[in-house]
């Protein structure tokens, strides 16, 4: 069942034609990863086998009593006399069809609650990616800055040796190449740290950073409740049903039980054979403890209810966020969305529109609007990611 889950969660992704484009192919080469990570997830793993044994525990709780045998010697003056017994507990009728009943809905419940655990897990890991992302994407504009300056750079050098520079702007230029490679090494830096990075899943996040990451991966921008109900709605279910069903069981766990025994004596050298009932009757405390039962169900019921008013909360809080960023992102298209703008730039100060100063000035604000532009893109992608949380395992 709990591998249907896993199967079930993976077809919940968003239905794409893998052939089409490559960022597709490779976006479902990064949900088969996210997969096979969670499938080496200990934790996983330990909530696997945790429902597993409480499946177990219920159904040998469900089990009638264990029969007791009973054996008595008593000896006199020039006699002795001794019985033994085989006695068997019978619990009320219909009891134990309900707790057969309650050990089904805890079971559906803990498998309900383990799909929305793996679907937080594989969060982590998409957030991870989005991190490496970001990360790399950083670099990436910090090492084409670099080198263009580096080029600019050295065609000051020439120009200074031709004596149409001044040491002023050759020292410029220079200071300025040394800055950008100090960035492409901070830059460097924060994506080797990134990459230390388990969300407690150890060395299997290495898998991440073997796959590129060049880009974001699709994802839709749709309202989160609906499948976030999706996933849910069956703890909500199991949740109401296991409330109506432990009131049953505290009301029949109260009745009277029955005790059926058989009975051999022997007695002045005679051997007896006979049969003996027993009934327990109710408890004093039965409605103390059926009103404990339905407080308790009640208590799990508005957990339930709040733990999922606050998941909504949270779900609807970032797609607000993704649709504010989205709008930003949206001003830049065609601006500064990619890295042209420096091509522009070059071919200006190559051209001897631009003097040395004014391209370095023209460079730190692209470089800083540029920095903008990816650091929305990133919040953008990460409130993206929070909001499908649970439309699937993968992206």
């Amino acid at each position: 069942m709990i591998r249907k889950i896993l199967i079930g969660l993976l077809l919940a992704l968003p239905a794409i034609a893998l052939a089409e484009e490559p960022e597709i192919s490779a976006q479902s080469h990064l949900n088969e990863v996210i997969e096979k990570i969670l499938s080496a997830d200990g934790t996983i793993s330990s909530r696997v086998i945790t429902i597993k044994a409480e499946q177990e525990e219920a159904q040998a709780e469900n089990m009638a009593p264990s029969p007791e045998i009973e054996f008595e010697h008593l000896w006199g003056r020039g006699q002795n006399r001794w019985s033994a017994s085989v006695t068997q507990e019978i619990e009320w009728p219909g009891l134990y069809r309900s707790r057969s009943r309650q050990a089904q809905i805890q079971r559906s419940k803990s498998e309900a609650l383990y799909g929305i655990y793996v679907a937080d897990r594989a969060l982590t890991l998409k957030l991870i990616f989005i991190d490496l992302v970001n990360a790399n994407l950083r670099c990436q504009l910090y090492r084409e800055i670099a080198d263009n300056i580096d080029s600019i750079a050295s065609a000051t050098q020439i120009s200074y040796d031709m004596g149409e520079a001044t040491v002023l702007d050759l020292r410029k230029a220079q200071i300025a190449a040394a800055n950008a490679r100090a960035d492409v090494r901070m830059a460097e830096g924060d994506l080797i740290n990134l990459t230390g990075s388990t969300g407690g899943f150890g060395i299997y996040t290495q898998e991440l950073t073997k796959l590129p990451l060049n880009a974001y991966p699709i994802q839709p921008l749709d309202d989160p409740v609906q499948s976030s109900d999706a996933i849910f709605q069956p703890y909500i279910d199991a949740c109401a049903e296991s409330y109506a069903n432990s009131i049953r069981v505290a009301k029949m766990s109260s009745l009277p039980s029955f005790s059926l025994g058989y009975v051999h004596a022997y007695e002045d050298r005679n051997h007896f054979n006979g049969f003996k009932v027993s009934l327990t009757l109710p408890s004093f405390d039965r409605k103390k403890r059926l009103r404990a039962a339905e407080l308790s169900g009640m208590a799990a019921i508005f957990d339930q209810e709040a733990e999922y008013l606050n998941v909504i909360a949270e779900c609807t809080a970032q797609y607000a966020t993704a649709l504010k960023l989205k709008e930003e992102l949206d001003r830049y298209a065609g601006l500064i969305d990619d890295n042209s703008y420096m091509e522009l730039l070059k071919m200006a100060f190559d051209s001897g529109e631009m003097t040395v100063v004014d391209y370095i000035t023209e460079i730190n604000l692209f470089r800083q609007s540029r920095l903008t532009y990816l650091d929305l893109e990133y919040r953008y992608n990460l409130a993206l990611t929070r909001t499908n949380r649970y439309r699937g395992i993968g992206f």
